[in-house]
């Protein structure tokens, strides 16, 4: 495991106190802008069994050998939130060192 973060680089960040609405429209634009850049969308998602669409959102996008998964979560109850969450994996790293997909492993 301590390899693969090698091939890993991540960043968060929780807006208390901002409300969903602004964090989640500056996390769409982010997104949108990714792809204006030439990545790819392979796989985008609103929702989860335990929480509304509205509440959580992710986007999993490839440019370049690498994969970024952007994640949006709201939860009124929790102070750290709403937040967005962005992990890119550099596939060919993973590979290098014996990764076989490419992403990490749950």
């Amino acid at each position: 495991m301590s390899r693969m973060l090698e091939c890993v680089v991540g960043a968060g960040s929780a807006a208390p106190g901002a409300g969903p609405a602004p964090v989640r429209e500056t996390f769409d634009r982010a997104v949108a802008e990714l792809v204006r850049r030439g990545w790819t969308v392979r796989n985008r998602g609103e929702g989860t069994p335990d929480r509304p669409a509205g509440s959580t959102a992710y986007v999993q996008l490839d440019k370049a050998g690498w994969s970024l998964h952007a994640v949006y979560y709201d939860a009124p109850d929790e102070p750290d939130v709403p937040a967005v969450s962005l992990n890119a994996t550099d596939g060919a790293c993973l590979k290098a060192i014996g990764g076989e997909s490419g992403e990490p492993e749950s």
